[in-house]
C-alpha cells in the first residue's frame, strides 16, 4: 500500500498556505492476535502479505525504466490540492499526455503520522482513459481503497480493505464484482508474526466468469535477520518515531546495521519465488530474486543493487535472461529531478533507453 504525503512546497519553492488539519487523535493500542495472547509475548508488526519481497523489488532498476522520454510538472494549488501534467514520448509504446489531480483531506487518523485523509486521486490521458482512486483511513487499524478504471467501453472496479493489528495484517481485494452473474475475483490474505523474526502468511484466491470457477491457496514467509527492535531497546539505542516515509514496520531496518530479509512465496500451479534483501550500510543495499515456474520448468534469477549518494540514487540489476538495466536519479534542485535509464537485452539484441525530467514531484 502506497503512503500518501502532502507536498509542503510548490514547484517554485514558495511555501504553501498553512495547513488546516484536524487535531491528531490519541494513540490507542493496536489489536493483538491470538498468538500474542496465548503466549503472553508481544510480537512485531509483520507487514502486508503483498510486501513480503517489497524491499528487494524496490532496488531493481527494471521497475524504474522509462520508454523514450518522460516530462512531468506538478504544482500545488493549495495545501490540500495538487495537479500535474505528464508527457510520455514512447518508442515501444504509444506517446501520451495525462493530467493528474490529487486531493488530500485534513484528517490525521494515525497518531505520530504525517498522513492525512481522505485521499482522492484522478488521472486522465488524451484518449479519455480514466483512473480514479479514493483512500480513507477510518481508524488507526482500518483503511479502505476504491479504484475505478475506464478504457474506451471497458470498465474496471477494485475494492480493497485493510485491517492492521499489532502483530498481524489482513487484506481483502475484490476485482470487477458482478453480483448478478456471480463473476469477479476475490483475494483474501493474512500475515502473522510467529516469532520476533519470522512471519507467516497465506492468501486465498477465488475467481469466476459466471460459468467456471477457479480457486487456489498460496503461502508466504518472511524472515528478518540482524538486530531486532527488541535488541535495540535492550542496547538502549535511540529509534525515532515512525513517519509516513519510515513506517513502523520498516524502522528496525532503517536504523540498524547490516539487516537482511529473506522472503518466499508458494503459489498455486507451481509458482515459487525466493527473495533476499541486504542493507550493507545506510547508502548501499543489494538484493536477489529467484522465480521458479514448475509448469514450464523455467527459472529466472535476478540480482540488483541501490547506491544512495547525497543528491542522487543509482540502481542496477541483471537477470539470467541476459538483461542488464541501470537507472540514475539526480536531484538538480529543490523540486527538479533528472532521470536517465537504460536496459540491454544481450540475448535478443534489444536496447531501451530513457530520459526524464520531473518538476515538483516524483516519477
Amino acid at each position: 500500500m502506497a503512503h500518501i504525503q502532502n507536498p509542503l512546497l510548490n514547484p517554485l519553492g514558495a511555501p504553501a498556505p498553512a495547513p488546516v488539519a484536524a487535531p491528531a487523535p490519541v494513540a490507542a493500542p493496536a489489536p493483538k492476535s491470538f498468538i500474542s495472547r496465548l503466549f503472553g509475548k508481544a510480537l512485531p508488526y509483520p507487514g502486508q502479505y503483498d510486501h513480503i519481497n517489497k524491499e528487494t523489488l524496490e532496488i531493481f532498476a527494471t521497475n524504474y525504466l522509462i520508454d523514450g522520454a518522460k516530462f512531468s510538472v506538478s504544482k500545488g494549488i493549495s495545501y490540500n490540492f495538487n495537479i500535474s501534467h505528464t508527457v510520455n514520448l514512447g518508442i515501444e509504446n504509444p506517446s501520451k499526455y495525462s493530467f493528474n489531480a490529487t486531493y488530500v483531506g485534513p484528517n490525521k487518523v494515525i497518531p505520530d503520522s504525517q498522513e492525512q485523509f481522505p485521499v482522492l486521486l484522478a488521472e486522465m490521458d488524451h484518449d479519455g482513459n480514466l483512473n480514479g482512486q479514493a483512500i480513507h483511513q477510518w481508524t488507526p487499524a482500518i483503511r479502505t481503497k476504491a479504484v475505478v478504471q475506464t478504457s474506451g467501453p471497458n470498465f474496471g472496479l477494485q475494492l480493497e480493505g485493510d485491517y492492521k493489528g499489532e502483530d498481524f495484517h489482513i487484506n481483502t481485494k475484490i476485482f470487477n464484482p458482478d453480483v448478478l452473474n456471480g463473476a469477479g475475483m476475490v483475494l483474501l490474505n493474512y500475515m502473522q508474526s510467529v516469532t520476533p523474526r519470522l512471519a507467516l502468511g497465506t492468501e486465498y484466491r477465488w475467481q469466476s466468469d459466471g460459468r467456471a470457477t477457479d480457486s487456489g491457496l498460496a503461502f508466504g514467509a518472511r524472515y528478518r535477520g540482524g538486530p531486532t527492535l527488541a535488541d535495540a531497546v535492550a542496547n538502549q539505542q535511540r529509534l525515532p518515531a515512525a513517519t509516513a516515509d519510515t513506517p513502523a514496520e520498516t524502522m528496525p531496518f532503517a536504523f540498524m546495521p547490516a539487516p537482511w530479509i529473506f522472503g518466499t512465496h508458494v503459489a498455486p500451479m507451481g509458482l515459487i519465488d525466493f527473495s533476499y534483501f541486504h542493507r550493507v550500510n545506510d547508502k548501499v543495499s543489494a538484493g536477489a530474486e529467484l522465480a521458479i515456474d514448475l509448469r514450464s520448468m523455467e527459472t529466472v534469477f535476478s540480482a540488483g543493487y541501490e547506491y544512495n549518494l547525497r543528491r542522487s540514487v543509482i540502481r542496477g540489476d541483471v537477470n539470467s535472461r541476459g538483461v542488464v538495466s541501470a537507472v540514475l536519479e539526480q536531484k538538480m534542485g529543490a523540486a527538479l529531478s533528472f532521470y536517465l535509464t537504460a536496459s540491454i537485452d544481450h540475448l535478443k539484441g534489444a536496447n531501451k533507453f530513457g530520459i526524464g525530467f520531473v518538476l515538483g514531484g516524483h516519477m
